[in-house]
């Protein structure tokens, strides 16, 4: 049985390319999800961050987090990036793939202020962590390689954030 949690937070994180090794003009991201109450994250690799692609990201993060956690959050909060809520479709959230997607899902999307990374700080330092205890330092020679450690990375920050 699913425990309703009350704010998921997510945010998104480009990966050097010192980092991975990538083809020309590609580039690769990370969709991040912190509890900060749980303590439990997790994290989806993406080639693109274009909404479409965060929405799908969000909602294998978010079946993975119930099935194996028990969260299902029913407030997400987000900065105000194009992935999640403006560009074209700034003005019709029925439109944006996130937007439409909170909106049938019934999950509330707080937003933080604008140029206000202190509102997000918790979010800040979990980056933080995660460029430093996986990423800096770290040449991974292709995504399935940087996916496998990934994982593995995972698992230890939630065994000890427990």
């Amino acid at each position: 049985m699913a425990r309703k949690k009350e704010i998921l937070h997510l945010d998104c994180l480009k990966i050097s390319k010192k980092n991975l090794t990538v083809k020309p003009n590609q580039r690769y991201y990370l969709l991040g999800a912190l509890d900060s109450e749980a303590k439990i994250c997790w994290l989806e690799f993406m080639e693109d961050k274009t909404s479409l692609t965060v929405m799908f990201s969000i909602l294998k993060t978010l079946k993975h987090l119930k099935e194996n956690y028990g969260l299902e959050p029913n407030i997400i909060e987000t900065d105000n990036a194009g992935e999640f809520c403006s560009g074209d479709y700034a003005n019709n959230k029925n439109t944006h793939p996130v937007e439409r997607f909170f909106s049938e899902m019934q999950i509330k999307h707080k937003y933080t202020n604008t140029y206000r990374p202190q509102q997000n700080g918790e979010f800040e330092k979990f980056w933080q962590t995660v460029k430093d205890e996986f990423i800096q330092d770290k040449k991974f020679r292709s995504p399935k390689e940087f996916k496998s450690k990934l994982a593995d990375f995972i698992v230890e920050y939630n065994k000890k954030n427990k």
